[in-house]
């Protein structure tokens, strides 16, 4: 061990002065196929819908992991908690109409709107680990037509079934849009504004006139304007100790959308350089005027184009992210070879196989400080996280030098 030690300080001396990587692509890419990404969960199951006849299909939902690829659900849209379990809408021929649902991998759908006994309509939109769902339900009418004039929050689980938890609530309106694993949940009040309950002692807070989108494990809150201003390019930002808080977007900008917020604090979504963020063009997107960008943020690094952190040669455009995940994992959609596509970025990390490639890396990033998720540890210099590129990694990289080699 030592003397792999000795080696690899003899090694730096000799690459230190003269070698630097001139260009950082920090994620790969994984083609999810047709479709858009819309969750991901900590154990990289991802949550999408599907193309059809090449457009955006309603009901083409499905799930995605490494070892199994695709499964279709049948749903619409799907929201996947750690534990495997999906939350969203779907069908109900018996109803003709649209119903929350859970699906998983044994039991298939389950209809959890069933208590109302008619067409109303509704969806779950987050579900998790406890097995808690969240979404928007029409309890005041059996019409459907009418579903989103008396849509209101619900939670739903195994024990307490489906809840309308709208009257708690100021308006005739509202949808709790995400829940964390605290049981956590953020309320959209139309016209009034967003509110955190707390799912376990009932208690409410008003957050600020605004559209919360997501929550983390933590308890910070993102969202957005729910109006359009003309260039109003900031979304906002709230915890406990520093209340809401705007956060300005690229200069020029008109909306700004954080869709996801991971316990780290990283923020993923879309911003935009005309009003009313349509969704995407059929591709190409230069089809339209409108520029959409998938964007990444930190408290460290301030937002930043995803773009910019694949390889430029890929031939994807990222128009959407979607949802981040604790290990850093990143899903949305874009275009590649002239369709839509779902992705998967994939931070990469030193390990395995340890030779002058990680070394080369490793010597760019010496010394460097403010490593974190959104800057993939540097790199994946960062290799035991502390947020320092120092001796501590070093350590990590000599013991495992040519590790994998025989």
């Amino acid at each position: 061990m030592r003397r792999k030690s000795i080696l690899v300080l003899a090694m730096i001396g000799v690459v230190l002065p003269v070698c630097r990587v001139s260009a950082e692509v920090f994620y790969d890419i994984t083609d999810l196929g047709l479709g858009r990404a819309h969750s991901i969960n900590n154990s990289t199951q991802v949550g999408g819908s599907g193309i059809v006849n090449g457009s955006h299909h309603l009901w083409g939902a499905w799930i995605w992991d490494v070892n199994n690829g695709r499964f279709p659900t049948q749903m619409s849209f799907t929201y996947v908690s750690d534990n495997g379990q999906v939350a969203g809408s779907f069908y109900s021929d018996y109803y003709n109409t649209i119903r929350p649902c859970i699906w998983n991998s044994v039991d298939g759908i389950s209809d959890i709107g069933y208590k109302i006994p008619c067409e109303a309509c509704g969806g779950g939109v987050a579900i998790n680990n406890s097995g808690q769902v969240v979404g928007q339900y029409n309890f005041a009418s059996c019409d459907c037509g009418l579903s989103f004039q008396y849509h209101e929050a619900f939670i739903w689980d195994s024990n307490n079934e489906i809840q309308n938890i709208g009257a708690l609530f100021p308006g005739t309106r509202s949808i709790a849009s995400n829940i964390n694993n605290k049981g956590e949940a953020v309320i959209n009040a139309y016209g009034y504004g967003s509110y955190l309950w707390n799912s376990i002692n009932n208690d409410i807070q008003y957050l600020g006139s605004f559209a919360a989108r997501a929550i983390s494990g933590n308890g910070q809150v993102v969202g957005d304007v729910k109006e359009y201003v003309p260039q109003r390019n900031m979304f906002y930002i709230w915890d406990e100790m520093r209340g809401l808080r705007e956060i300005n977007g690229p200069a020029g900008m008109y909306q700004v959308i954080p869709y996801a917020i991971n316990d780290e604090g990283v923020v993923v979504g879309i911003y935009s350089d005309s009003s009313g963020l349509p969704p995407p063009p059929p591709p190409p997107q230069s089809t339209s005027s409108v520029i959409i960008t998938a964007f990444i943020w930190d408290e460290v690094n301030g937002m930043q184009d995803l773009q910019d952190f694949i390889d430029p040669n890929s031939g994807w455009t990222l128009y959407r992210a979607k949802d981040i995940n604790n290990r850093g994992e990143i899903v949305g959609y874009g275009e590649v070879n002239g369709k839509e596509h779902a992705f998967l970025l994939t931070p990469p990390s030193i390990g395995g196989y340890i030779d002058w490639s990680d070394l080369t890396l490793f010597v760019d990033r010496w010394l460097h400080s403010n490593c974190l998720v959104s800057n993939r540890w540097c790199g994946s210099a960062d290799i035991n996280r502390d947020g320092n590129v120092d001796f501590g990694d070093f350590a990590i990289l000599a013991n495992n030098w040519l590790a994998g080699v025989e």
